[in-house]
Parts: structure tokens; C-alpha cells; sequence
């Protein structure tokens, strides 16, 4: 059947792409060849480049498939949440969020590290969408560039960061949960010459939950940038992010064994009273210079983050049939700092007649991490999910005086060193070359290391269409150990790609990949004491994808998605597939400017998101439906007024969005929302 599935997919979107060669192609100077108003799609244009290579190579000449999402998709989406513009990419899922420790996400079916402008942030809650420029998404394993990683691929969020022009925004916009946000940002040069320049992006946020909370979301955030050019080669960049939030705790919903929801989307399992409240104090310099042929970036971060879940019901039992959970007290707060310094050079030369592309890297983190709590499983409360009937109050840490603590300080300290280059064989070869070693040192444990090498090669047929190849590994250290308390090796992935990337348009692409990615050395229990653990364990995923990026004409964007997945656990779950991962997944978005119908100043929006079946726990015995989610929106922009209404989950579809791994708890997608922004700028 997946085989039927992977020949009907491949054929459809052969269909696809036969369809758009045909279409209008955009001339390359569109600020001249129509009146439209164009809605560019940031990294559809073949002269794009991502941060996360930290090469300043360009997108035609990676051997690897990359997503970026610009402003102007979060712009129209209205997103609430990060995940609304990741799972744009193909075979990217939502993994959950951690229990409001920040959201997660799978890509090629295992977990992906998130990072920000090219720095680690795991652990740092959802970022403001807000203050982000672009998403990007790089798939496939790749621990050159920034160490420990699971072999799926990457997410890495761009900031806000200081211009030259003088800009200025205002924006209010209402959520139907209710809610309101009030957003700004402005900033511009302040010395006349324009070497000295600012930027300042705040948001306040005050709106309740689509459950029967007693308390509301309120968030505050603020992020200051100064810019300074020394000259013409040296700039400096200072950055700071201020986050004080307070939010309901979520312990999700319920299902039945069937994999459907049981209760009603408003129900809280936990206690209506219970929230948790974040603070995160981030700050970094940016230094970059240019000393001849060589390129160079110094970027030191600092990321101070506190989260407090304060008095919690936690819900540690469901049973499915009677429609109940059993809750019992806990605390739980966490302090971490981590500190990352990340020095990369760059140099182009010529050796032998081929052009060199050369890249040198270091990093390093420091980790402290302060988690403590308390849990009294001694009594268990018992709410009725179906009719639920609340503790007048919610517990404290007074009524249970013989609850036992449980955490405690930790650290760790990880470096690497990195060396790639990009060599033009010829004016249609180019291959790429690169190796990384990586050392974690955690404090009271083990010291893990692991080289890590990446090879690639792309073939330019034409100008507009070429073909890539890559083999590349990663590696993740592990905290499990085995019954002599020694901490085993490091987790182990390597992944083989082979992909094209066809260019209809200056402004319009489409990429399509095969991939399988293999990770080994999974902890799996130890057969004789299950209370430790054995390496071995060895996961598989292979399958294909295709996207489709850009502008078929002047006014007309598209933006299509497909990816197909085969996940397989071989370790402990022999021949089960990986939680949270569809089979399928499928988006279709598309903006149209209505200047042919004499509005010019509208576009319109609609999106289609398909998330196939995939299984709620490890031992596959519990699967998710497949769903399609429904998004419009219609935006106004003329002059200084920028206005959007959008509507979510048109049809109000009740879906999973991701279960937890007993496969009783879910995640639950949102009811219909209306949302309406206006904005002025200035």
C-alpha cells in the first residue's frame, strides 16, 4: 500500500510541476514589468542565501534541500504559533511543545535542534514571531556546523536586526479567544552617515485560552539592537531580548484507544488555577570584519532563562474508558544559563584554475542548569474529565508535607571545530567537502566526542536546472546509562540524499529529494535490568518530497508542499514506526493580488494543510487520524495602512495535533479563530 501511496504522489506531482513550467514566466525586473503589486516569497530567488550554512554560499550551489520562509508569509498567515510556519516545508511535523517549555518539531521523522540566527536555543520557550525575518529549514543530517544534532535537519529562526532606513510600525491585533496584542517596531540610522543605526521591537500580549482557565496570557517582550560600522569592513552588532510571561499550565486533552478526542475542547485536566510563569534575559554581540579575502564572524550569546510551574495537579494516569485522569501534586522551576561563543571565517580563492570556497568554524557552550522540584504521589486526586468537578482551591506545598524533592544543579561544557569547502570543478561541478569534531564534557560524567564529515556534489545541467547528491552524518550525546553507571556512546546518524532543483523563473523553483537517514546507538533497555540501558537501538526513515516556491506571475505567489515518510524503529519496537511522524504531509498556499478584478490594493490568502495518520505511541497501537486544516486570509495594504483578517480552521475541525507518548494525552488543535490586525507605518 505505501508503495501505491509513493507512485500516486510521485505522479501528482509530476502533474503539478508540468503545470507551472507553463505558466507566465516573471520577468526578472517585475518592478517594471507590470503595475501589480508583487508578493515576493524570500527564497524562491536563485541568488538567495541562508544563514545556516555559515558559508554565504548560495542556495544553487548547496548540495542539500533548504526551505526559507521570509515577512511576508508571516505577514498574511497571522500565524499564533512557530508551527505554523515550519510545517510549511515538507516532511516537517509538529512534536509538541514541551509542556511550555517551547515547541518541537520532527523533520524527516526525528526531533530537530532549533536554533537562531545560526545559535543553539534548546530549551528557550516558543520565540516572538513577532521579532522574526525568516524561517529556515535545512534537511538531512548535518553536524558541521553547529555540533550535536538528531540526522533529520535543522530550524533556525532569523531576527530582526538594525537598518539603514528610518522605519517605523505600529500594530494592534485581536484574536476571537479574545485576546488583543500590541506590537512596535521602529528603528533607522541615527548618525547622519548611517554607521551607527538602531532597531526596537516590543510586544505586549493579553488574551485567554480557548479552555476554561481562571487565569490569562499575559506577555511582555522587548529586544533592542545597535549597529555600528566601524568602516566599510568592521561592524558591530549588540542585541538583547527581554521575555516576561505568564500562561495557564496545559496538560493537553484526552482520547479514547481509537485515537479520537474524548472530551470537550474547553476541558482542563490539570486544574484551572495552575500556571506557570517564564522570564528569559538574552543578550549577544555580532562582530564582522572583512581583513582582505577573508570574512570573518565573532558572535558571542548569552541566554538566561527561568521558568516556574509553580503548584501543579499533574496528571500522571488516564484510563480511556471511564473518562478519567488521576492527578497528583508537584512543583517544578528551572534556572539556565547558557553562554555560546561562535567564531567562523571565510575565503574565495583560486587553485589550479577552480574557484575555492573555504570556511573555518569554532564553537563553544556552557551549560548550567538549576532544575528542582517536588512530588507527592502518595495522594491521588481523581477528576471526572467528562463532568469535571474542581478542588475549590488548588494545593500547595503546605497540604503535602512529606512530598520528596527531586532535581538538582547540573553543567556541561561542548566544542567543536569545523572545516568546509566549496570547489568549482568545473563551471557545472561544484563539490563540496567538510569534517567537524565535537567533544560534550558534562559536569560528574562522561566526555563523549565524534567527527562527523559531510561530502556533496551538485551538477548544473543549465543555468536553470541542476542535480545534488550528499552524504553527510550527526551525532547526539546521551545522558542514559548502563548498569555500571557508565554513560553510553553517543547516538549516531548519517543520512544519503539525492535531489534536483529546477528554476522556472528568476523568482519561481521547485526541488524535489529522495532521501534515507539511519541513526544507531539508540538507548534501548537493558534486557536483563530495565531500569538501565544498552546501546544498539537503530532507527530508520526514508522517503521523498517535493516544494515548489515563488511567483507565477506578478501578483501571484504559490507556495506547495509534499513529503512522504517511511519511519521504522528497529530497536526496541522492531518494525513499529516513529511516533508523531505522518506518513504524509501536504500543504498548498497560495496569494493572489486582486488589481485583475480593479482591487490592487487586496490580496487574498488561502491555505491547505494535510497531516497524514501517523501513531500516538511507541508500540503503534494507537494512531492519529489524518486531518485537513483550512486557513484564508485578506490582507489591505496601501499606503501606511496594512490591514489583515484571517480566519483559522475555517471548516472548525476538532484534530489532533500531537499526543504524548502514552498515547492517552493530546495536544489539541485549535477551534475556529477569527484574527484581524491593522497596522501602521511610518
Amino acid at each position: 500500500m505505501k508503495h501505491t501511496y509513493l507512485a500516486a504522489s510521485i505522479s501528482a506531482a509530476l502533474m503539478i510541476l508540468s503545470t507551472i513550467t507553463h505558466a507566465e514566466e516573471v520577468p526578472s525586473d517585475t518592478s517594471e514589468a507590470s503595475d501589480y503589486e508583487v508578493i515576493q516569497i524570500v527564497g524562491s530567488s536563485r541568488d538567495s542565501k541562508t544563514g545556516l550554512s555559515r558559508t554565504n554560499v548560495e542556495l544553487e550551489d548547496m548540495s542539500r534541500s533548504v526551505q526559507i520562509f521570509g515577512e511576508e508569509i508571516i505577514e498574511v498567515l497571522q500565524p499564533q504559533s512557530i508551527e505554523e510556519i515550519v510545517t510549511l516545508s515538507s516532511n516537517t511535523a509538529y512534536s509538541g511543545d514541551s509542556n511550555g517549555r517551547g515547541e518541537t518539531f520532527s523533520v524527516r521523522g526525528f526531533d530537530a535542534p532549533i536554533l537562531k540566527d545560526g545559535i543553539r536555543i534548546d530549551g528557550i520557550p516558543a520565540p516572538e514571531i513577532y521579532d522574526i525575518e525568516s524561517v529556515e529549514i535545512l534537511k538531512g543530517p548535518d553536524s558541521i556546523m553547529f555540533g550535536e544534532g538528531n540526522p533529520g535537519g535543522l530550524v533556525n529562526y532569523t531576527k530582526k536586526k538594525p537598518k539603514m532606513e528610518n522605519h517605523g510600525e505600529f500594530e494592534v491585533e485581536y484574536i476571537s479567544n479574545p485576546g488583543f496584542s500590541y506590537r512596535a517596531d521602529f528603528g533607522g540610522a541615527i548618525s547622519d552617515s548611517g554607521n551607527l543605526r538602531y532597531r526596537l521591537v516590543g510586544v505586549y500580549e493579553d488574551d485567554e485560552d480557548i479552555k476554561d482557565f481562571n487565569t490569562k496570557h499575559e506577555r511582555v517582550f522587548i529586544a533592542p539592537s545597535l549597529a555600528f560600522d566601524f568602516n566599510e569592513n568592521h561592524t558591530v552588532t549588540f542585541w538583547g531580548e527581554y521575555l516576561d510571561e505568564e500562561v495557564p499550565n496545559e496538560w493537553g486533552s484526552l482520547l479514547n484507544t481509537q485515537g479520537e478526542i474524548l472530551v470537550r475542547p474547553e476541558t482542563v485536566i490539570g486544574h484551572p488555577d495552575s500556571f506557570k510563569t517564564r522570564e528569559q534575559q538574552n543578550f549577544g554581540v555580532d562582530f564582522v570584519s572583512v581583513f582582505g579575502d577573508w570574512t570573518t564572524s565573532l558572535k558571542y550569546t548569552r541566554q538566561d532563562y527561568d521558568l516556574d510551574f509553580g503548584n501543579v495537579l499533574l496528571p500522571i494516569a488516564n484510563d480511556p474508558e471511564a473518562g478519567t485522569v488521576t492527578r497528583a501534586f508537584a512543583t517544578q522551576a528551572q534556572h539556565d544559563v547558557v553562554d555560546i561563543v561562535q567564531i567562523t571565517a571565510n575565503t574565495e580563492f583560486e587553485l589550479s584554475g577552480m574557484t575555492n570556497r573555504l570556511s573555518f568554524g569554532y564553537d563553544f557552550r556552557s551549560i548550567e542548569t538549576d532544575f528542582a522540584g517536588v512530588f507527592f504521589p502518595g495522594a491521588m486526586l481523581v477528576l471526572d474529565a467528562m463532568d469535571p468537578v474542581y478542588e475549590d482551591s488548588l494545593p500547595t506545598i503546605e497540604d503535602y508535607p512529606g512530598a520528596f524533592p527531586y532535581g538538582g544543579p547540573s553543567a556541561a561544557e561542548q566544542t567543536g571545530f569545523f572545516v568546509q569547502n566549496y570547489m568549482d570543478l568545473t563551471e557545472q561541478l561544484v563539490l563540496s567537502l567538510g569534517a567537524r569534531y565535537s567533544e560534550s564534557d558534562p559536569e560528574g560524567g562522561q566526555k563523549s566526542d565524534a567527527t562527523t564529515p559531510q561530502i556533496g556534489l551538485v551538477y548544473k545541467v543549465t543555468d536553470d536546472l541542476s542535480f545534488y547528491a550528499n552524504y553527510s552524518k550527526s551525532f547526539m550525546p546521551t545522558t542514559s546509562t548502563d548498569r555500571d553507571s557508565n554513560i553510553l556512546d553517543p547516538e549516531e546518524g548519517k543520512g544519503y540524499e539525492v535531489g534536483t532543483r529546477y528554476f522556472i523563473s528568476d523568482w519561481l523553483n521547485v526541488t524535489a529529494a529522495i532521501f534515507k537517514i539511519e541513526k544507531d546507538n539508540v538507548p534501548i533497555p537493558d534486557p536483563d535490568f530495565d531500569i538501565f540501558f544498552i546501546s544498539g537501538g537503530l532507527q530508520e526513515s526514508q522517503g521523498v518530497e517535493f516544494d515548489i516556491a515563488g511567483e507565477i506571475k506578478p501578483g501571484w505567489s504559490l507556495l506547495v508542499s509534499y513529503g512522504y515518510v517511511d519511519t521504522e524503529d528497529k530497536g526496541n519496537n522492531p518494525g513499529k514506526e516513529l511516533t508523531s511522524t505522518p506518513n504524509h504531509n501536504a500543504n498548498f498556499l497560495t496569494t493572489y493580488n486582486l488589481d485583475d478584478f480593479g482591487f490592487p490594493a487586496f490580496n487574498i490568502t488561502g491555505d491547505i494543510k494535510y497531516i497524514g495518520e501517523r501513531y500516538a505511541n511507541d508500540d503503534n497501537s494507537v494512531s492519529l487520524p489524518d486531518v485537513v486544516v483550512y486557513n484564508v486570509s485578506i490582507t489591505y495594504d496601501e499606503g501606511p495602512i496594512t490591514a489583515v483578517l484571517s480566519v483559522k480552521n475555517l471548516t472548525d475541525k476538532e484534530y489532533v495535533k500531537n499526543s504524548w507518548g502514552t498515547g492517552r494525552g493530546a495536544e489539541i488543535g485549535d477551534p475556529r479563530q477569527v484574527v484581524a490586525s491593522v497596522s501602521y507605518a511610518f
